[in-house]
């Protein structure tokens, strides 16, 4: 189910287009609603294909639950359609999908980071920008925290999945189930929200649908991370909790103040956001 949820997001992100959108209150909507149901009929036929390929039988999918693509991708030896060569293309193809997480993941916080301590919610020395004109406080903040991580990885134990799983797999599969529920926390917020956010809007039907279904489905993510979740992944849920609650306690303790820092000159013209054309 977190998978599910995962899936689905980025692409509200389009909304930071709108000051470059001719009529941004239609085309942005529109430019969402369309590119969720183009994906989404993509995953139903991928989904559809992976279980054919297993001739519809839920013990052999079982068996092949960590990867049943490369399952698929492998010899006819092995159960597969393919050949150990294809097998091998589509393993690389996850790795440089790792990858662009990796990197969007990096961009994604350092930014966010930036923004908490321009806004004088975190550390002065986060605001730091580089010669470049991009925030390296902030982004040796996140590699930092990335060496913590890998040591984590190589020299324990907490995260490894049985059944022989290499540690950095058990990592990835648990970082992603860490962000996947941070994510469903975030959209169960954002729909309870939005009952009060847009409660001036003329559309009262489509907002409390579209709420209402946004609350089901992130509180059974929610409630599918954790009921009958084994070792060490239902850690990650648990820790996205404990972090959620460090937050508010740190938020709640912070100055309150008004005045950030507005002179983003320093930065390159790329990481100042959307330009209005």
């Amino acid at each position: 189910m977190l998978y599910g949820v995962l899936l689905f997001t980025g692409f509200e992100t389009s909304a930071n287009l709108a000051e470059e959108t001719e009529n941004p209150k239609r085309n942005i909507p529109r430019a969402v609603l369309i590119s969720v149901l183009v994906i989404a009929g993509f995953y139903v036929i991928g989904t559809y294909a992976q279980v054919a390929g297993y001739h519809f039988s839920l013990h052999l999918l079982g068996k092949n639950d960590l990867a049943p693509l490369f399952g698929l991708a492998g010899p006819s030896s092995a159960g597969g359609y393919a050949s150990v060569a294809i097998r091998r293309l589509v393993e690389l193809v996850v790795i440089f999908d790792m990858i662009a997480v990796l990197i969007g993941c990096a961009t994604s916080a350092s930014r966010g980071i930036f923004a908490l301590s321009r806004d004088r919610r975190l550390p002065s020395p986060l605001t730091k920008i580089s010669r470049h004109g991009t925030p390296i406080g902030a982004s040796n903040f996140v590699l930092f925290v990335y060496a913590i991580i890998i040591v984590l990885v190589i020299n324990t134990s907490v995260f490894v999945l049985p059944g022989g799983t290499p540690e950095y797999v058990s990592m990835f599969s648990w970082m992603s189930t860490f962000g996947g529920f941070a994510i469903a926390c975030i959209y169960l917020l954002i729909s309870i929200g939005a009952l009060r956010g847009l409660r001036l809007s003329d559309k009262k039907f489509q907002l409390y649908a579209a709420c209402l279904v946004g609350g089901v489905v992130t509180a059974a993510a929610i409630f599918g991370a954790i009921y009958k979740v084994t070792k060490p992944t239902v850690y990650a849920p648990y820790t996205a909790l404990v972090v959620l609650v460090i937050g508010l306690i740190v938020a709640g303790l912070m100055p309150k103040t008004t005045s950030g820092l507005a002179d983003f000159s320093g930065l390159s013209e790329a990481e100042q956001g959307p330009l209005k054309v």
